[in-house]
């Protein structure tokens, strides 16, 4: 079953997570809601989602549900959009998966070149498939930065 977890906090956990059936593109059925693994809503038909939904959640502030596309939900708590704060560690992690598949990419390429002599330094292919990969397991810090500063 497809799912998407919330934080609701900026730098917080994800507490809040919206799964449903169907696929990772479609949402067909049952979209279920939950808060610290426990259910606090089901919606059995994704089009009752379409307009936007109001689910109470145990410390009395509101949670606002609404699916926009296919499965592209926003969720509002108390009015403010918490559908695009992210953990850092998920920014992490999905900052090591984009290095170690641009390195996967260099090295398939590296091999490519080298089979077909058509590269001029295949070395510098090399190094720098390898190096991407490394660099995609190494943990990066995450500079955190204030509201206003780009």
């Amino acid at each position: 079953m497809p799912q998407k977890r919330f934080v609701l906090e900026p730098d917080g956990p994800e507490r809040l997570e919206i799964s449903w059936e169907g696929g990772w593109f479609l949402v067909a059925a049952n979209v279920r809601v939950k808060l610290d693994g426990k259910q606090i809503a089901v919606f059995p038909s994704p089009d009752v989602l379409r307009s936007e939904q109001m689910v109470m959640l145990p410390d009395g502030t509101n949670l606002t549900l609404c699916l926009k596309g296919s499965t592209n939900f926003v969720v509002r708590q108390n009015g403010t959009d918490v559908s695009t704060l992210f953990h850092p560690k998920r920014k992490m992690r999905d900052l090591s998966h984009t290095l170690i598949v641009w390195g996967g990419l260099a090295l398939i390429w590296f091999i490519w070149e080298l089979t077909l002599k058509v590269s001029f330094f295949p070395i510098v292919g090399l190094v720098l498939s390898i190096s991407t990969i490394i660099m995609g397991f190494i943990p990066i810090p995450i500079v955190k930065t204030t509201k206003g500063e780009k």
